[in-house]
């Protein structure tokens, strides 16, 4: 048989094929009923982990978005919030503005999800009444799907910092981690509990309790540091695996 013919032939087994796979109750068996059966379910993909480049390109990344230290005090405990559809939280006069970053200090019957006590949420002012969480600066509200009632108290973050402190991160010895093991310290501007530390992509930018460009946030046990005096920072660690 010529190379010609041979070629008319797989052409023609092909189109046969394919017209087959498409007619109704057709059934295939071997190795193409196993192709059709995984295109048809979808891959279902387990990640094991970033090769070296990505990884180092990710922690490079995290080193650059978090340059600056500076502390928090944390406001008196605000009660009374009830959830009154899947994205927003009632309690009358709350006094609360968009962009106000807070931590859950009480959630004794939360939503499931991210919303949850011990969890840092940005606000976004809906009315006098009314606010939406968000883990996003950007605001992008986010849901629960059960009620959350009983016990809920929130506290507003309240930047103290005097002046911000440049950090240095180097790759620690577990391959996605970046470690900082300089003493840091940062003047408070005020005689006030540190209770949180955050780190910023810039030295200055936002207002104490609308903070821009925090990258991370972190509660410490609380410390009362006096005017002109500095908080220090002896040791830190950026975790890609930590969430």
């Amino acid at each position: 048989m010529s190379h010609i013919a041979v070629l008319w032939l797989l052409a023609l087994m092909g189109a046969l094929a394919l017209r087959h796979i498409d007619r109704p109750g057709m059934q295939l068996v071997g190795a193409g009923r196993a192709l059709l059966d995984t295109a048809e379910a979808g891959v279902k993909l387990v990640a094991m982990g970033y090769l070296g480049e990505t990884r180092n390109a990710a922690l490079k990344k995290m080193g650059e978005e978090n340059t600056y230290l500076g502390v928090f005090k944390l406001a008196s405990a605000t009660t009374g919030w009830k959830s009154i559809n899947a994205k927003e939280l009632e309690k009358t006069s709350h006094g609360y503005e968009t962009g106000n970053l807070i931590y859950i200090k009480e959630m004794s019957e939360g939503g499931s999800g991210l919303v949850k006590k011990g969890e840092f949420f940005y606000v976004e002012k809906v009315s006098a009444n009314v606010i939406k969480l968000s883990q996003t600066e950007s605001i992008e509200a986010e849901e629960w799907t059960v009620e959350i009632k009983g016990t809920v108290e929130f506290q507003l973050l309240e930047e103290t910092t005097e002046t911000r402190k440049k950090v240095e991160w180097a790759a620690a010895a577990k391959k996605a981690k970046l470690e900082s093991k300089e003493k840091y310290e940062c003047a408070v501007a005020e005689k006030e509990k540190v209770a949180v530390v955050g780190y910023w992509t810039e030295v200055s930018g936002g207002t104490a309790t609308k903070p821009k460009n925090v990258r991370v946030v972190e509660t410490v046990t609380p410390e009362e540091v006096g005017k002109g005096k500095t908080f220090a920072v002896t040791s830190a660690t950026l975790d890609l695996l930590s969430q």
